[in-house]
């Protein structure tokens, strides 16, 4: 049987990798400035106040404080997503995150 030459096999598209590798730098840009902003306020607290005691109690708040929104958040969104009216908030969330984008500054 002779192989015609003039097959052309298509190649698969290769833009999921940009938006990949975008999702993923986004992520860590997210995780390293939080981070760094939690550590920022850790050091300050460390370097003003004098009292040890009063400096463990702060230091304490700060990890409670920056930790409580992705310990709320995540567990209220899920529980409201998965309900039956589920479909209500992601279009909300859809509907603020479009809104959103309008308001940033070209």
């Amino acid at each position: 049987m002779p192989v015609d030459e003039n097959i052309s096999i298509p190649v698969p598209e290769r833009k999921w990798r940009l938006g990949f590798w975008s999702l993923i730098a986004t992520q860590f840009q997210g995780a390293f400035n939080e981070n760094a902003l939690k550590f920022l306020v850790i050091y300050l607290i460390l370097a003003v106040e004098k009292d040890k005691a009063q400096r463990d109690q702060l230091e304490l708040l700060v990890g409670v404080l920056f930790a409580a929104p992705f310990i709320l958040f995540s567990l209220t969104g899920s529980a409201n997503v998965m309900s039956p009216s589920g479909r209500k908030y992601l279009k909300w969330a859809s509907c603020c995150s479009q809104q959103q984008r309008s308001w940033d500054p070209i």
